[in-house]
């Protein structure tokens, strides 16, 4: 029993004194996916794309639509309820996603 007791102390130990887990920052540039309550919906065109967002969270949300191959769209705050249409016109850029800002 006691060879016991020291075997537990000595696993639980180690594992207190295990290092924390090390977490990546994002790369400068980087944006995050906006959050799932935040409702887009995009068409292509043969001149481009237009997107369709509302914000259906309950708090206030930054969003920007990051475009492939193009200019990314201003960043807009939206408070709840909020909706904004964007056309993109563009040759080469098409809609890669929504991001936080």
């Amino acid at each position: 029993m006691a060879a016991l007791s020291v075997t537990a102390a000595a696993i639980g130990s180690a594992l207190a004194v295990s290092a924390p887990v090390a977490v990546a920052a994002p790369a400068p540039g980087a944006t995050a996916e906006a959050p799932g309550c935040v409702y887009r919906y995009w068409a292509d065109d043969p001149s481009g794309f237009g997107i369709s967002i509302k914000n259906n969270c309950k708090y206030t949300v930054r969003v920007q639509v990051i475009v492939d191959w193009g200019t990314d769209s201003p960043c807009w705050t939206l408070g709840p309820g909020a909706e904004k249409y964007w056309f993109k016109e563009t040759v080469t850029g098409f809609y890669s996603h929504l991001a936080t800002c």
